[in-house]
């Protein structure tokens, strides 16, 4: 049993094999209630040194992760973000990893060997096509820089003007039409055997 936070205590399954984990609310009449089931191969995340609590993010969701895949779950247990990353955080050098981006209330994620940014509500602030993410000094000011198609840009440039070109794009290439099936407008002009036509039409 791990405390992490909010009245909340990671509990484990061992046996020989493997251990899981979920997670109790304990309540203040002693009656504890499992609101994560004892499932899951791995509850918060690590390489967080700069993180204050790397089970809970943003006071509000609880990294989870099963199958291989990452997702999120609230205080009170329900799943709100699907477990379907890879990874979570973007790790630059051994002591520097990018996993939450404040200034926009992210979260770095990993899909398909390629860094997004997910808001803790779950929505894409930046879709999974970035090949890295990492925090730069510019003008004695830090900022958040993102790596695009071998070009650089700025946290809240890419956000608010690339992404959404990304998107129309892809919607342009998904959504452009096949070309209009060859039809066969030939005209059979061989001359028809008048003695053929005729035993046709007797047959008839």
């Amino acid at each position: 049993i791990k405390p992490i936070g909010n009245n909340l205590y990671i509990v484990t399954s061992k046996n020989e094999n493997e251990s899981k984990y979920g997670i109790v609310l304990a309540k203040e009449n002693n009656e504890n209630t499992l609101i994560v089931p004892i499932e899951y191969d791995e509850i918060g995340i690590k390489n967080t040194s700069n993180i204050k609590n790397s089970y809970i993010l943003y006071d509000s969701l609880i990294p989870v992760k099963k199958n291989n895949l990452y997702g999120f779950v609230n205080l009170k247990g329900n799943i709100v973000i699907k477990l379907e990353y890879s990874n979570i955080g973007c790790m630059n050098n051994v002591n520097d990893a990018i996993i939450l981006i404040p200034e926009v209330e992210g979260i770095v994620v990993n899909k398909g060997g390629k860094y997004g940014i997910i808001s803790k509500s779950g929505k894409e602030l930046a879709k999974n096509v970035l090949s890295k993410i990492y925090k730069e000094v510019v003008n004695g000011k830090e900022q958040y820089s993102l790596m695009y198609n071998n070009k650089k840009y700025e946290l809240n440039d890419f956000i608010k003007n690339v992404n959404k070109n990304i998107n129309t794009n892809t919607n342009t290439t998904t959504n452009t039409p096949n070309p209009p099936a060859t039809t066969n407008n030939t005209t059979n002009t061989t001359p028809t055997n008048n003695a053929e036509k005729k035993e046709t039409v007797n047959n008839n």
